[in-house]
């Protein structure tokens, strides 16, 4: 293919006075005029790179070389696929990964010569239409202190990147309403699933549908000072996962109790769960047996806030034979630790999304198996564009 560099060369091959003058369009003759010299044609204008004539770009499908002289013939135009907006010459040659100024306007190509568009190229936005703007300056920052490990992307000083999807030379990122790039997670956008690694860029990511029945358990591990804070985020989980009426089995220090749901209050020996738990200042553990569906186990740890961050206290969530430890779910996205191996991921619609292919992994196996959850699907994934 015909090089950027090789316009040069042809410029001494050529002899230009023999061949035919370019044919105008209105559009570059309003911008100049053709003008030819004993050396041949160049374009008068104030908004060439030259010092009042057109160099080193195309001008009407046009190559005028670093002198501003129209050497090589083969004329180029834009043309359009299924894929995008590319620019070709007659000899079938296009401009790959580099910047190309046509008709007084500078374009980015990439690597397979289509036109980039509404995205930063080396620092450089590119619009909607695909011209090359002002901003010059985008650059990768990275997070300090409490957002130490994060990125966001500034351009004109002092703005970044937010809340959205953009592309970075040539890469597609999604960035949180506070400008950061997001990570290692998966998460929904526009309606669906997306999984990153810890550049932001894509990620596989494992479906699997929700079984029926959770054959597993809870235990809260507490102490003098913060089981009444326990013993409440307690009887708030329970009241959810448990129908009013109803009634479960609890072990207090291995001791086996029946707690049961009156209006939403958890009862054990006819004590609210929070005095009884209170009572016995040598509580260590509690444990719930039973918990229902998985879709109600999800639901309550989400709405009954026991998933968030910062909990005086530990838990773990049994189901079959694996534990789940550092159990975080927040608005859908969870975080746990299982096998000692820390993952990411959410739950939605009775599916449960895990970053990374863990189709084999041995606590799924063991999910499955206790009926928890059923068919597993590994989602390839590519940048969005």
């Amino acid at each position: 293919m015909m090089k950027r560099f090789k316009y040069a060369l042809l410029a001494g091959t050529f002899v230009v006075a023999s061949v035919v003058a370019p044919t105008f369009s209105s559009d570059a003759a309003a911008a100049g005029k053709w003008v030819k010299d004993s050396k041949g044609y160049w374009y008068k204008t104030t908004k060439g790179k030259g010092n009042g004539y057109a160099k080193d770009e195309w001008v009407e499908g046009y190559y005028l070389d670093s002198k501003g002289y129209w050497t090589y013939k083969a004329k180029g135009k834009w043309k359009t696929d299924a894929t995008g907006k590319y620019f070709q010459d007659s000899k079938n040659w296009s401009p790959k990964s580099q910047w190309q100024t046509i008709d007084f306007k500078t374009y980015y190509f990439d690597a397979n010569g289509y036109m980039a568009k509404k995205e930063f190229v080396k620092g450089r936005y590119i619009n909607k239409n695909g011209v090359a703007t002002s901003i010059k300056d985008g650059k990768w920052v990275k997070g300090t202190g409490e957002n130490a490990g994060k990125k966001a992307y500034q351009f004109s000083k002092t703005k970044t990147l937010k809340n959205g999807w953009y592309r970075i030379d040539g890469r597609d990122y999604l960035f949180s309403k506070y400008g950061w790039v997001v990570t290692w997670r998966v998460v929904k956008s526009g309606g669906k699933y997306y999984g990153f690694d810890s550049a932001g860029h894509p990620k596989e990511y494992t479906k699997i549908s929700a079984g029926s029945k959770v054959t597993g358990s809870i235990t809260f591990e507490v102490t003098n000072a913060n089981k009444v804070k326990a013993a409440k985020d307690m009887n708030t989980f329970l009241g959810l996962c448990t129908k009013d009426g109803s009634s479960r089995t609890l072990y207090v220090d291995k001791v086996k109790k029946t707690i049961s749901n009156k209006g939403g209050t958890m009862y054990v020996d006819n004590m609210t769960l929070v005095n009884y738990v209170k009572k016995f200042a040598k509580t260590t553990s509690c444990t719930v047996t039973g918990l229902g569906s998985v879709n109600t186990l999800f639901d309550a740890l989400n709405f009954s806030g026991l998933g968030s961050t910062n909990k005086p206290y530990k838990y773990t969530v049994k189901i079959g034979n694996s534990k789940f430890t550092k159990f975080v779910m927040r608005a859908n996205y969870l975080i746990f630790v299982v096998d000692g191996k820390k993952y990411q991921g959410a739950y939605e619609n009775e599916k449960l999304y895990i970053l990374g292919d863990v189709s084999n992994a041995k606590f799924v196996k063991s999910l499955k198996t206790a009926g928890a959850f059923g068919a597993t699907k590994v989602i390839k994934q590519t940048d969005k564009k």
